[in-house]
């Protein structure tokens, strides 16, 4: 049974899945809505047979992963609807044939997760070494347990995106390598932000 704390966390959680929903309906991407879907129920499933009670399909900490199931589905998207431009050259760029919703929520989402991913590879290369015992936590707590903080930076990046298309007078749906390049080193800068003000927060509660 769900117990539903209202927090800005289940919030923001409820409202992007709902956007998500609506705007994959309204562009027909059936096969990503339903293996994001796929993977929530399954991913619950699997998880109340090892924590019963604890975790579970309808289990605060598994809805708050709605960004890790959008992000693997979102493979659909760029095999079905992701497009190299024939006079891009070397400098490489994509055609996007979805809503430019869509498609800034799955290059925010990409480089989201590839700033997550090198950053937990840096602190598992050093671990157990310096702050990496205390930085690790506070990554997959990002993670996994402040959809609010991720969802902010996921916002922000598609922001960021599409700014970028206004600046150079292209449509949003376009992008390039050197974009994706960007908005990874931003979404690093924004994670390592994070873990900062964390860690600051820590240190505030320990000397009171």
């Amino acid at each position: 049974m769900l117990m539903v704390a209202w927090d800005w966390n289940t919030i923001i959680v409820v409202v992007c899945a709902l956007l998500f929903i609506g705007e994959t309906v309204r562009m027909r991407q059936f096969f990503w809505l339903s293996f994001a879907l796929f993977l929530w129920l399954y991913g619950g499933w699997v998880s109340a047979q090892i924590l019963p009670n604890i975790l579970g399909i309808t289990q605060l900490s598994n809805i708050y992963l709605l960004h890790f199931y959008a992000f693997i589905s979102s493979i659909f998207f760029w095999l079905n609807d992701v497009i190299r431009q024939p006079e891009s050259g070397i400098r490489s760029i994509w055609q996007s044939q979805s809503s430019p919703l869509l498609t800034l929520f799955a290059l925010a989402n990409l480089v989201a997760h590839a700033a997550f991913i090198l950053l937990i590879g840096l602190i598992w290369w050093e671990y157990p070494n310096g702050l990496t015992t205390r930085i690790a936590p506070i990554l997959l707590q990002l993670y996994a347990w402040q959809p609010l903080a991720w969802w902010t930076i996921i916002v922000l990046l598609m922001l960021i995106f599409a700014l970028h298309r206004y600046a150079n007078k292209e449509a949003v749906t376009r992008f390039t390598l050197r974009q994706l390049q960007g908005g990874l080193l931003i979404a690093v800068l924004m994670q390592i932000t994070y873990i900062v003000m964390d860690l600051y927060r820590l240190v505030h509660l320990m000397k009171h």
